[in-house]
């Protein structure tokens, strides 16, 4: 959550409009998106659900046009995902649909996979389960660890660089999604993008 939130406000192409993490927990460390957010002058929410009529209005008022969704620990209900002018999208350290939920970076290498990668996706009402925006490999070596997966692998790749997130990119993902629904005659509409659990909000 952190690095993603850095890296958009390194490119400073796009207006972070808030910033949502899960409660703090006594005796327990202050998530570090939340710290940095705070450091760089970001409105921080940290809402117990996201179902109450108080958070949701909360979140219509900021006028997001995107949700970006990383590590996500409280549900987020498709009447909040959809809040965000472009809905919201999910980031996965797997390549879904194969490693859903909690330790989806330690599977691939305990099954002696050699490849893994991240997805980002269009999330519904299942666990780590919707329509696949993009996908990016990685390579694994019999000598990786779950540090080395994550952090020198996953890690730059998914935000660092991110032409992903250029607003012309996303104009043109947002187009590809009323284009692929009326292609398959997709009943449910997509979800809207933005960002729980960590959650960013952001305008273009």
């Amino acid at each position: 959550g952190k690095s993603a939130l850095e890296a958009i406000l390194e490119k400073g192409e796009d207006e972070v409009v808030a910033v949502y993490c899960a409660p703090d927990k006594e005796g327990k460390p202050v998530d570090p998106i939340k710290t940095f957010a705070e450091e760089k002058g970001l409105p921080v929410y940290q809402p117990d659900n996201f179902k109450d009529a108080e958070y949701l209005d909360a979140m219509r008022a900021l006028n997001a046009d995107l949700c970006v969704m990383a590590y996500v620990i409280i549900f987020v209900p498709e009447e909040a995902r959809d809040i965000p002018t472009h809905g919201s999208i999910c980031f996965h350290p797997s390549i879904l649909p194969k490693h859903r939920g909690p330790s989806s970076i330690n599977w691939p290498i305990i099954g002696g996979a050699t490849k893994s990668g991240l997805t980002f996706f269009w999330p519904d009402d299942g666990l780590d389960e919707g329509e696949i925006l993009l996908q990016k490999h990685i390579d694994i070596t019999p000598d990786d660890t779950l540090g080395t997966v994550y952090f020198e692998k996953i890690s730059k790749q998914h935000w660092k660089p991110s032409p992903w997130l250029k607003p012309g990119i996303l104009r043109v993902l947002f187009k590809t999604v009323h284009w692929r629904r009326t292609r398959v005659g997709a009943a449910r509409q997509m979800p809207k993008l933005i960002g729980l659990g960590h959650l960013l909000m952001f305008t273009t």
